[in-house]
This record gives C-alpha cells, structure tokens and sequence, in this order.
C-alpha cells in the first residue's frame, strides 16, 4: 500500500481539542480467541454521557464506529472496524508525555482518519510515521486486522513503542490509563490494569470470546489489589458499596468487542457487539460492518443516514450554534442504561457518585441485563454463521435489527421497575 498521509491541517485541529479519558481495553489474536477471530474490546470511559454508533464512508474504507451524541459534527470515533478488516480502540496514556509539552488532542480524530485508510497493522503503523511532530498524542491504540496483525501502539509526541500480540508470554495484550514504555509508576489505571491481568490468566487455557470479555471483564467487580469481589463480598445492610478502582466506573459509557476477521472470510464480516452504557446496566448487541449504514435504531441516532448529519453540521461549522442531528437526545439502549446506572447511585450530595447499591444490581438489574445478553448472543452468533458461511444477506440483518428492538422493547417493559431509586 502506498504511503498513508496525514494532512499538516488535520494536526492543526487535534491541537485545539483537549479531552480526559480513562478506558480498559484488550487486542485478542486469533489464536487466544475461542472463536478463532481476532477480537479488540474497550470499555470506555468518559465525561461524554451519550454515545452511539455510525457508519461512514472514509478515503479508502467504509466503516462503523463509536461516536459521540454530542459531537453532531461526528469528528471524532472513539473504537471501530472497516470493510477491510482493520479495527481500532485506545486508552489515553498519562505517563508518556514530558510536561513540558502541553497540548493533548482528540484520538479520537485519528482513528477516525485510521479506519478509513489503514487495512492492516502495519498501515497503521506507517500512517504513525509519517504524521507530523509534535502530533500531541499521550495515548496506547490496539489495533488488529484481517491478516492476523494484533498489537498495541504506544504514542506520543515524538515516537511511538509497538507491542505484537504474537512476541508476549501470554499471547494477548491489555492496557488501562499508563503504558509500559512510559515512565515507571506514573499514569492511571495500574489497579484495574492488575485486576485484568488476573482475570484473564486464570481464563486463557480456555480462550477469550466476546461475550467473556463484555461480561467477566467488563462487568468485573474484583479488585487485585484488595483481594475482593464485591460480586461475591457479603453486603452491609443497607446493601452500599464503595465504588472506587474497579473496571466498570461511574463514567463508563460504552463497552464493545469487535470480533474481527478469520483467514479466508470475508474482510467486511467483523462484527461490533455493543452494549450502550454503564456495562453493568445494559447488553450488548450485535452490529455488522457490511450492513453499512443498517444500525438497529436502538442503537444509532439520528434513525437515517449520518453521513446526512456529518454533510450537514460542515456546513453550518461557522455558526455559533452550527449543530445539527440530536442535541441532548440518547439512543433508547443509551437512555435506558444510564436511568438504570443513576437508581445504582442513591446519594446526590457530594461523594454520592462512589456510593453503588450493590444488593440492587446483584439481585435485580444485572440477572436481567445477563438474562437479555444471552439470548442476544444466542441469536446474533447464529445469524453470523450463516452471513460468514453463505455471504451478507441485507435483508436477513434488516430483520434481524427489527427483531432486536422488539427484545430491547421487552427487556424495557421487565427492568422499568428498576428505574427509579
């Protein structure tokens, strides 16, 4: 593939943007994977409450992507997978940057531009090299492709450091908010980086799937450092927890696999399973890159075409009040989750955020959302033997997206009495 070039413009406008986030995030090779896929997960997490998916087509590539509701302009994507087979998700880093250098941009805005030009891991690492410096990332990207490239690039100003799935002990890689080529003992995330570590190494002689990931690492509530579970800890009367260093956080927003591309499939096949939320309070559900712009309304905002939305907010960029699409708007899947995630939360007064009625989602909300998960899984993991075995099918995904709102509609009637404190 030729050169991949990162336009001077594009660095001018990540440098006026400033962003904080802390994510969990995990590159699965094919090898360490059950269903013999390569698969990247993220947990994201993020001041940004609303989130949803899109679709658009880029220089080289289409692709699908976490966006934000807020962002109407739809600049920035946050994980996601493209028609070639090449997928991206990252963790912002804090111990890569000296602190002479200040200005920290969107990484978002790259991996938007990485989804629609890059088809391997190593396109995305010459696009790497020939972006200008400084390029103010502080960041780890996991990418993976359709050619069994899996890795971690860990980015900053200067250089990056390359971490190949296939060159570790363990087979597979994961990171939270610090990177191992940064400077030792400084970043975010070194708790929840060690209670991943665990995690996964007592579940590696078995293999890693989607659905693994999405709910024991993603709706985990061990703790390394403390040696507990609050899933299995007895609970004080008033059923509270502290919420403090654990994978799920108060600000997650999202949790997503990417279930990639095996040898001699189809490059388009990758599937975005994508639970909308507070992982704890909602279910994943399944997206397929080939069905373009086909998002299951529960999942997308506006119902219709983003591109429209994307063409539309350029054009009124210079207004002050230049936004289009949904302002202030959640998908349903989205909306539900964080009513869910705030019954959780019952103290408004300051702190009241590190407080979890834990009895509350052991004993209601997480029975449903596992209840609902399941049979999720079960029917999407059936329509995605046939569409890799016979070809896409559009009109088989178009039911099936109508299928999936009306078990999300089901699922809503069952949890609404959870909805309230």
């Amino acid at each position: 593939m030729k050169g991949i070039l990162f336009p001077a413009a594009l660095l001018l406008t990540l440098l006026a943007f400033v962003k904080a986030e802390a994510c969990t995030t995990a590159v699965i090779p094919a090898s360490a994977s059950r269903t013999g896929r390569p698969l990247l997960w993220k947990q994201r997490d993020t001041s940004e409450e609303a989130n949803h998916l899109a679709h658009f087509r880029g220089e080289r590539y289409a692709f699908t992507g976490l966006v934000d509701t807020a962002d109407t302009l739809l600049e920035s994507v946050w994980c996601g997978a493209n028609e070639a087979g090449f997928a991206i998700a990252n963790n912002v880093s804090y111990n890569l940057r000296p602190d002479s250098l200040e200005n920290k941009p969107y990484e978002g805005l790259v991996m938007k531009r990485a989804l629609g030009c890059c088809a391997t891991v190593d396109d995305f690492e010459r696009m790497l090299r020939e972006m200008p410096h400084p390029n103010g990332l502080e960041t780890n990207y996991g990418v993976i492709d359709a050619a069994g490239g899996a890795a971690y690039f860990e980015v900053w100003d200067y250089g990056y450091t390359r971490y190949d799935a296939a060159d570790t002990p363990e087979g597979y890689l994961w990171r939270t908010n610090f990177s191992l080529s940064g400077r030792p003992d400084e970043g975010r995330g070194y708790t929840r980086y060690a209670t991943a570590e665990e995690t996964m190494a007592a579940e590696a002689a078995e293999k890693f799937s989607p659905e693994w990931l999405l709910d024991s690492l993603g709706r985990s509530f061990r703790n390394a450092v403390l040696g507990t579970d609050l899933m299995q800890e007895p609970l004080p009367a008033s059923g509270l927890v502290l919420d403090v260093d654990y994978i799920p956080r108060y600000t997650t927003t999202a949790s997503i696999v990417i279930e990639g591309v095996a040898a001699g499939e189809a490059p388009n096949s990758a599937v975005l399973w994508c639970a909308p939320g507070y992982t704890p309070c909602c279910y994943a559900i399944p997206v397929w890159v080939a069905a373009g712009d086909r998002i299951p309304a529960i999942l997308t905002l506006p119902a219709g075409n983003p591109e429209a939305i994307e063409a539309a907010g350029k054009a009124k960029k210079s207004e002050k009040a230049g936004t289009t699409g949904a302002v202030g708007k959640k998908t349903p899947a989205n909306a539900t989750a964080q009513q869910l995630q705030q019954s959780l939360y019952p103290l408004d007064r300051d702190g009241g955020h590190v407080y979890l009625d834990m009895r509350r989602l052991r004993e209601g909300i997480l029975p449903e959302v596992r209840r609902a998960e399941a049979l999720e899984f079960e029917e999407g993991k059936e329509l995605d033997r046939k569409l890799r075995r016979t070809g896409f099918d559009p009109e088989a995904v178009a039911a099936y997206n109508e299928r999936a709102c009306e078990r999300f509609r089901q699922y809503r009637e069952r949890i609404i009495q959870f909805l309230q404190p």
